[in-house]
């Protein structure tokens, strides 16, 4: 199992990548689209579920707001200290976000957001230390999880 560390977070243009460093990737993977799953504008989003039959619940963790789903955005917003919990049936190598981007803002989440593999979990946190509110939304369109080989 990995311990959390921030280093298994990067962030590149409106990518977030989680990274299993305990593990080595194979070539299954599931995909999800936020935006095709019928979720309610402005409502509060508690759970969706991979093709695949993976698990994914939104937690509102230590935040003020839950993670809610815009039109507009076309995904779930996830806010400071905002919570995603995976839970799938195999191991988890990688689990890949797709974020918005609004003007020059590429909403991807704090950069000391954080994530923890264990067994058939992952718990991603939104985390920012240096903030007591607002901080960066992780404003999540597609997520496609690659499992251990």
């Amino acid at each position: 199992d990995t311990p959390a560390t921030g280093e298994a977070v990067t962030i590149n243009g409106t990518t977030v990548t989680l990274t299993n460093t305990a593990t080595t990737a194979g070539t299954e993977t599931t995909t999800v689209d936020l935006n095709t799953l019928g979720l309610k504008n402005a409502k509060a989003v508690t759970e969706v579920s991979f093709p695949d039959g993976t698990k994914l619940t939104f937690g509102k963790g230590n935040g003020t707001n839950t993670p809610t789903f815009y039109d507009k955005t076309k995904g779930v917003r996830v806010y400071l200290d905002n919570t995603l919990t995976f839970s799938a049936s195999k191991k988890i190598a990688k689990i890949v976000f797709t974020c918005d981007k609004y003007g020059s803002t590429s909403y991807v989440g704090n950069t000391a957001a954080t994530v923890t593999f264990s067994g058939n979990s992952a718990i991603y946190t939104n985390s920012d230390p240096s903030a007591e509110k607002g901080g960066v939304q992780l404003r999540v369109q597609t997520i496609t999880i690659t499992y251990a080989k």
